[in-house]
């Protein structure tokens, strides 16, 4: 028998779980680990304001201006 578990946004809710102020605001994290810097996760407020995963940090800052 297994069981899984759906944790959507992980590594997102980890950064900001001791920031409380944030989880209201737009917020993304990018993985600089590649050649190219994207976007891999983000919270709903990031996705209201039009960005998406993939996107660079200055397409998303293009998109809105108070994504941290």
């Amino acid at each position: 028998m297994f069981a899984t578990i759906y944790l959507p946004n992980f590594y997102l809710q980890a950064a900001i779980r001791h920031h409380p102020k944030l989880r209201a605001q737009p917020v993304a994290l990018i993985d600089a680990s590649e050649k190219k810097v994207a976007i891999i996760e983000l919270n709903d407020a990031a996705e209201k304001a039009g960005i998406t995963k993939g996107l660079t940090p200055s397409q998303a800052l293009a998109r809105c201006l108070h994504v941290v």
